[in-house]
């Protein structure tokens, strides 16, 4: 037979793979007419005798029926394809992924089963009648994650979290995590400001400003976070990505230190095997008394052979500056405008079904023309104090190795990664003095450079997903190293760097390459390593009852190389700095009385790591490390779906018990900064979600929202000696946050029409402990239209997306007295920046997919 097929496909000049979906699709149509014949001939059959009779060739086939026929067989000896010419697309159902990333039940037709067969040996009684099967609501979606190590439907597994699908951000046109943050309660950003680094908080537990990371992040497996410092903050974009995962309480037992209080995961779509697909796009941003920009990106899967396949993606986006210099030196509108390029290439050789090999290799950057600060509390886009531009720059470098194989028993994974990032940032501090900088003069520059290598390693094993026991364990290595160099310098001062060679110490101390320097500090290197067993393993005591115990031994090294010259004084040399070693243990069990109900309670640790200090002025005063912090997670939780799972109520409780957590101190006269480990918190809190697929067929409403206090539980004295009281609420920690979503989707002739309106409150919360400045307090109303011609192998579509309809100009990040005047003095030495939400913009994008 196979020969046979072979010689007719060579006879017609039909590429193979072309010449396998005409075969299959006319046998279809050959099978769907046969049907159609025989249903037609049973409804004219008379009622059956009672003798048995000889089976008879089907009735009522007419001429126009056996030309259909011969038609449908007779289209292979159509005229042959050219050699070279594009194949026709192949059916939606071969291109689907053998692992879809969204598992959706929607409405569907009537499946095979659920139409009357009618053999055609046997007589019927009467001529069936053909029902339609009655109409169904759509049911919400259930999404597979890898979050624990192993994919699992999000809702089975015993943690909170949030995850949002690749599809609907680039349908959303989110470009950056504090986007993607927006729509998820219980998560706050405040976005990074003057050269210091972003603040993300999960549950009120944040980083205060120049202390480590609370949160970590994760490309697929690789932590892409730092463990100390946090100078770099990665971005991401969520271009071509399967899912973006926000996993809330720590997962201090598989991902370790860079995960206190939450994690984000990107999970980037994987290259597929005998599968040519791809898509692009290109968007125009249009910002509210802004600028204006465009973005476009594409990715592209390549198969190559049966068991090699590439996927290349690509962005460039620029992003409108709001922000006006009105100063005698510089008149320039939208001075912080920026751009950045990320690049990905991935390849996967799958040799045999038990190894796989999978390579990544990711470039990133970023730069911004400038700060998109104020110096006062009033809302305003406009700055009379910069006469100089203050420039930044970021880049990623990332290459990852994932090796598996996979035996009867388990599957063994090694797991390699390489970073390199880099940061630099030159900001005019001319600002400090209102009256200088206001006549146009640079006096002042603050410059710091960071560049960090990092490396990691684990090797894994994960038991197969049947039998009551599945397990994982494995171990864990990484070590990252980082240069700190930062800088006060005198503006137009540079000319004496060549100088600095020529004098004697101390004198040489005073001259950098930028001229004459009041106060250089930093690392050269510091380093910090971590080195885990890890472990965890799910016991299924019945259907409804499983057992999750998970364990992690770490042990964790900082040390580095303290340098300082000018103004900065002492503590030159290397620092021992501090070892620690720890165990961070969860336990967590679920039950599910019926299928879909089901309860959960998890108890779980996570650790943070420790660090040195980095003053811009050192004092003898100023301790050079800070120690670690932990926290203990208690939740308890319920997931409910109802009514066909048409409607979805999700409720979580927690309670965390944070200590030693890292809180930045300013000393007298605020010369010098530096992190210390004071008191203790304990943070309680409510999560819900509520979704409804209505009986409006293709409108859906969700109400996510969280409730939470954060608080000190036992006092504590700042370095200028005013005393902390029990009960004080923590920086970066809004009580109530909320986000509701209407979406509504619709055929429209040949085209689906989506629309969504989501709007996102943000509380009031406090930058610091000593509440000096609060942010926050404002909703964020979005609305994004889409048509989409899923009938054409190209697949168009375009979005319009308007974000901050109502035009918000509230306080988003900042430091320095707010909501007030500054006072006389204030009005002359200015030592506050702001950041304000960004005005009404439009997006308009256009996208294909094939």
């Amino acid at each position: 037979m196979n020969n046979q097929v072979t010689e007719l496909q060579r006879a017609v000049h039909i590429p193979e793979g072309l010449f396998m979906i005409k075969l299959c699709s006319r046998c279809l149509w050959v099978l769907l007419w046969l049907t159609s014949l025989e249903l037609r001939a049973q409804s004219e059959q008379p009622p059956p005798v009672a003798e048995a009779a000889p089976v008879a060739e089907p009735a009522g086939t007419t001429a126009e029926d056996e030309d259909t026929l011969q038609s449908l067989l007779d289209d292979f000896d159509s005229t042959p394809q050219e050699e070279g010419a594009a194949p026709e697309p192949a059916d939606a159902a071969g291109d689907t992924p053998a692992e879809a990333p969204v598992q959706q039940d929607v409405a569907a037709p009537a499946a095979a089963e659920e139409l009357p067969v009618i053999r055609l040996q046997e007589k019927q009684a009467a001529a069936p009648v053909l029902k339609e099967a009655a109409p169904r609501s759509p049911q919400l979606e259930e999404i597979v994650v890898t979050a624990t190590k192993r994919s699992q439907v999000a809702r089975d597994i015993p943690s909170s979290m949030s995850v949002q699908s690749g599809e609907k951000l680039e349908q959303l046109g989110i470009r950056k995590v504090k986007d993607i943050f927006t729509l998820i309660p219980g998560v706050n950003l405040q976005d990074e400001i003057a050269g210091q680094q972003r603040k993300i908080s999960v549950r009120g537990v944040g980083p205060d400003t120049g202390t480590n990371q609370t949160v970590g992040t994760v490309l697929g497996d690789v932590p892409i976070s730092d463990p100390y410092g946090a100078t770099t903050i990665v971005d991401p974009n969520p271009w071509d990505m399967r899912t973006v995962e926000v996993l809330k309480g720590p997962q201090g037992s598989l991902f370790g230190a860079t995960s206190l209080a939450g994690l984000i995961r990107y999970v980037p779509n994987a290259p597929e095997l005998e599968v040519w697909k791809g898509k692009a796009f290109y968007d125009y941003t249009t910002v509210d008394r802004g600028g204006s920009a465009p973005a476009f990106g594409g990715a592209l899967n390549v198969p190559v052979g049966d068991s090699v396949a590439l996927r290349l993606a690509g962005i460039y986006q620029n992003s409108p500056g709001v922000i006006d210099s009105d100063n005698p030196s510089r008149r320039e509108e939208d001075v912080d405008s920026a751009h950045s390029w990320s690049g990905r290439a991935m390849a996967l050789w799958q040799p045999s079904e038990e190894l796989s090999i999978n390579a990544m290799y990711l470039k990133d950057r970023r730069v911004s023309d400038d700060i998109n600060i104020v110096t006062f509390p009033e809302p305003s886009y406009s700055r009379e104090d910069a006469p100089q531009a203050s420039p930044s720059a970021n880049g990623f470098t990332l290459a990852t190795l994932d090796i598996r194989y996979a035996f009867d028993w388990a599957t063994l994974a090694s797991i390699s990664g390489y970073q390199e990032k880099n940061s630099y940032n030159d900001i005019d501090t001319s600002y400090l003095a209102q009256p200088i900088a206001q006549a146009g003069v640079s006096f002042l520059h603050a410059q710091r450079q960071v560049d960090t290598h990092g490396l990691m390693q684990e090797l894994r094993l994960t038991s197969p997903d049947d039998g009551d026991l599945t397990w994982l364990g494995g171990v864990y290595f990484s070590s990252f190293s980082q240069a700190i160099v930062s800088d006060l310098y005198l503006e137009g001062t540079s000319i004496l760097g060549p100088l600095a060679a020529l004098l004697p110490p101390p004198l040489s101390g005073l001259i950098s390459e930028n001229g004459v320097s009041l106060a250089r500090a930093g690392y050269d290197p510091l380093e910090a390593n971590e080195l885990a067993i890890y472990g965890e393993a799910n016991y299924d005591f019945s259907d409804s009852l499983r057992l999750t115990l998970g364990s992690r031994l770490y042990k964790t090294t900082v040390e580095g190389t303290f340098k300082s010259s000018g103004a900065s004084s002492g503590n030159n040399g290397k620092n021992t700095g501090t070892t620690e070693k720890g165990w961070s243990p969860k336990i967590a069990i679920t039950w599910r009385p019926w299928d879909d109900i089901m309860f959960y309670g998890n108890i779980s640790r996570g650790f943070q790591f420790g660090g040195f200090n980095l003053p811009t002025i050192s004092t003898g005063q100023t301790p050079l490390t800070f120690e670690s912090s932990s926290l203990w997670n208690y939740e308890i939780g319920a997931r409910t779906d109802w009514f066909d799972r048409t409607l979805r109520l999700d409720i979580t409780a927690f309670f965390l018990d944070w200590t030693n957590p890292q809180v930045r101190q300013v000393g007298p006269g605020g010369l010098s900064a530096y992190v210390d480990n004071v008191g203790a918190t304990h943070n309680i809190g409510v999560e819900g979600t509520l979704s409804w697929a209505t009986p409006i067929e293709g409108l859906i409403i969700e109400q996510t929202g969280s409730y939470i206090e954060a608080r000190t539980s036992e006092p504590f004295q700042d370095v200028s000696g005013e005393e902390i009281p029990e009960g004080t609420l923590m920086p970066s920690a809004p009580r109530v946050q909320a986000v509701t979503t209407l979406s509504y989707s619709r055929p429209f002739g040949p085209w689906l029409t989506q629309a969504s309106l989501i709007n996102s409150f943000q509380d009031t919360a406090f930058t610091s402990i000593d509440h000096s400045t609060e942010v926050g307090g404002y909703n964020l109303l979005g609305f994004t239209f889409n048509l989409t011609r899923n009938d054409l192998s190209w697949t168009p579509s375009i979005t319009l997306s308007v974000n901050n309809i109502m035009n918000e100009q509230k306080l988003a990040a900042g430091f320095g007295p707010a909501g007030g005047d500054v006072g006389p003095l204030g009005r002359i030495v200015a030592d506050s920046s702001y950041v304000y939400t960004q005005p009404r913009s439009i997006i308009l994008r256009g996208a294909i997919e094939f």
